[in-house]
């Protein structure tokens, strides 16, 4: 009888632990096994009473061109209905780094890539009016805290739209490491 005490007792506080220890496992593996890459901001910087000084990040990879999808995914996106069928549906986006070593997009795809740096998004809408129609979405990449009274330096340089974002990339996953200026 006690043996069968201890052992439920060893399965009730084992769940509860495995399930914390799986949120972090993706984190961790991105931070350790990722591939580094860099990408441009755009300006925005507010400050939280409770949280203290944080940057609000908004990426140029975040609107995506259209004629970056195929054909295919190009009619499906266009479709009647799509903001609906496609609301915070997975879109892949596959980056390739340009001559100043900053990422930017390479093509998207409503599904995963075999190879290649990539990053998942979420879908958040598309706009299919104009000459050049675009599609926006959610990395979830969008605060980085700072110390207290050290903001100042990174708002100047987000207003200029010259802020860095460093992050870690592992198999579509993304970690925010670091933000600085540009130099």
């Amino acid at each position: 009888m006690k043996i069968n005490f201890h052992r439920r007792a060893l399965i009730a506080v084992s769940i509860p632990l495995i399930i914390l220890l799986s949120m972090v496992v993706l984190p961790i593996m991105t931070s350790f096994a990722g591939e580094t890459i860099l990408l441009e901001t755009r300006p925005v910087d507010p400050r939280d009473l409770f949280r203290g000084d944080y940057v609000i990040l908004s990426y140029l990879i975040e609107e995506i061109p259209l004629d970056k999808f195929s054909q295919g995914d190009q009619n499906e996106l266009s479709g009647d209905n799509a903001y609906s069928r496609f609301r915070n549906q997975s879109i892949y986006v596959t980056l390739a780094p340009n001559e100043a070593g900053i990422y930017e997009v390479q093509g998207a795809s409503l599904k995963r890539p075999k190879s290649g740096i990539y990053m998942k998004a979420a879908y958040l809408y598309h706009n299919a009016m104009g000459p050049n129609p675009i599609l926006r979405v959610d990395y979830q990449l969008d605060k980085f805290f700072v110390p207290e009274n050290t903001g100042t330096a990174l708002e100047e340089a987000s207003a200029k739209g010259e802020l860095l974002a460093e992050i870690k990339v592992f198999r579509g996953y993304a970690v925010l490491q670091n933000v600085y200026p540009k130099e």
